[in-house]
Protein backbone atom coordinates (compact mmCIF):
# COMPACT_ATOMS: atom_id res chain seq x y z
CA UNK A 1 0.00 0.00 0.00
CA UNK A 2 2.78 2.40 0.91
CA UNK A 3 4.79 1.63 -2.21
CA UNK A 4 1.78 2.03 -4.49
CA UNK A 5 1.04 5.40 -2.90
CA UNK A 6 4.67 6.47 -3.25
CA UNK A 7 4.78 5.43 -6.92
CA UNK A 8 1.64 7.47 -7.59
CA UNK A 9 3.31 10.50 -5.98
CA UNK A 10 6.51 10.04 -7.97
CA UNK A 11 4.61 9.55 -11.23
CA UNK A 12 2.71 12.79 -10.69
CA UNK A 13 5.93 14.61 -9.84
CA UNK A 14 7.64 13.41 -13.03
CA UNK A 15 4.64 14.11 -15.28
CA UNK A 16 4.00 17.61 -13.87
CA UNK A 17 7.52 18.91 -13.20
CA UNK A 18 7.17 18.83 -9.43
CA UNK A 19 10.45 18.78 -7.50
CA UNK A 20 9.14 18.27 -3.97
CA UNK A 21 5.92 17.44 -2.18
CA UNK A 22 4.94 17.25 1.46
CA UNK A 23 1.61 16.76 3.19
CA UNK A 24 -0.03 20.03 4.14
CA UNK A 25 -0.03 20.90 7.84
CA UNK A 26 -3.84 20.56 7.95
CA UNK A 27 -3.79 17.08 6.42
CA UNK A 28 -1.00 16.02 8.76
CA UNK A 29 -2.85 17.32 11.83
CA UNK A 30 -6.04 15.53 10.76
CA UNK A 31 -4.19 12.23 10.21
CA UNK A 32 -2.45 12.44 13.57
CA UNK A 33 -5.72 13.25 15.37
CA UNK A 34 -7.47 10.30 13.67
CA UNK A 35 -4.63 7.91 14.49
CA UNK A 36 -4.47 9.08 18.11
CA UNK A 37 -8.24 8.73 18.51
CA UNK A 38 -8.17 5.22 17.05
CA UNK A 39 -5.19 4.24 19.22
CA UNK A 40 -6.97 5.53 22.33
CA UNK A 41 -9.49 2.70 21.90
CA UNK A 42 -6.79 0.02 21.86
CA UNK A 43 -5.12 -1.77 24.73
CA UNK A 44 -1.67 -0.70 23.53
CA UNK A 45 -2.42 2.89 24.54
CA UNK A 46 -3.75 2.13 28.02
CA UNK A 47 -1.85 4.21 30.60
CA UNK A 48 -1.01 1.07 32.56
CA UNK A 49 0.65 -0.58 29.57
CA UNK A 50 4.38 -0.38 29.03
CA UNK A 51 5.35 -1.61 25.57
CA UNK A 52 7.55 -0.92 22.58
CA UNK A 53 4.59 0.54 20.65
CA UNK A 54 4.85 3.74 22.68
CA UNK A 55 7.45 6.46 22.50
CA UNK A 56 8.93 8.09 25.62
CA UNK A 57 5.99 10.48 25.80
CA UNK A 58 3.58 7.52 25.97
CA UNK A 59 2.16 8.02 22.47
CA UNK A 60 1.63 4.90 20.33
CA UNK A 61 3.80 5.33 17.24
CA UNK A 62 4.87 1.84 16.14
CA UNK A 63 1.49 0.38 15.24
CA UNK A 64 -1.22 1.29 12.76
CA UNK A 65 -4.65 1.55 14.37
CA UNK A 66 -6.43 0.53 11.17
CA UNK A 67 -7.17 -2.83 9.60
CA UNK A 68 -5.04 -3.55 6.55
CA UNK A 69 -8.02 -3.29 4.20
CA UNK A 70 -8.90 0.13 5.64
CA UNK A 71 -5.31 1.36 5.34
CA UNK A 72 -5.22 0.07 1.76
CA UNK A 73 -8.39 2.05 0.98
CA UNK A 74 -6.89 5.17 2.58
CA UNK A 75 -3.76 4.89 0.43
CA UNK A 76 -5.27 3.61 -2.81
CA UNK A 77 -5.49 7.00 -4.51
CA UNK A 78 -3.31 10.04 -3.91
CA UNK A 79 -5.22 13.26 -3.32
CA UNK A 80 -2.82 15.84 -4.72
CA UNK A 81 -4.67 18.65 -2.97
CA UNK A 82 -3.41 17.13 0.30
CA UNK A 83 0.15 18.23 -0.56
CA UNK A 84 2.21 21.38 -0.71
CA UNK A 85 4.39 21.21 -3.81
CA UNK A 86 7.45 22.93 -5.20
CA UNK A 87 8.33 23.06 -8.89
CA UNK A 88 11.34 21.15 -10.16
CA UNK A 89 14.40 23.38 -10.43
Amino acid sequence: AQMGYTVQCLTHMIEHGVGAIEPSPEVTDTYVARADAAHAKMVFAHPGMSNWYKNRAGRVVALSPWRLVDYWAMTRTVELTDFVTEPRA
